[in-house]
């Protein structure tokens, strides 16, 4: 099984969202936090793509 790019990710994030997001940080892994924007309201944070996913699927 091949790692992810942070390209792929970056392009999950989009396919999904579109732009209300914003991948900042370095992917590195599913389980790794990174920095990411909410674009609507300029707030930065920290959150595992784990995370991040299961918060966009609730």
């Amino acid at each position: 099984m091949r790692k992810k790019t942070q390209e792929q990710f970056v392009g999950e994030v989009f396919n999904k969202v579109g732009n209300e997001y914003t991948v900042i940080g370095d992917y590195i892994n599913t389980g790794e936090k990174l920095l990411m924007r909410h674009n609507e309201c300029g707030l930065e944070y920290q959150v595992s793509p784990n995370k991040f996913w299961g918060a966009e699927d609730a």
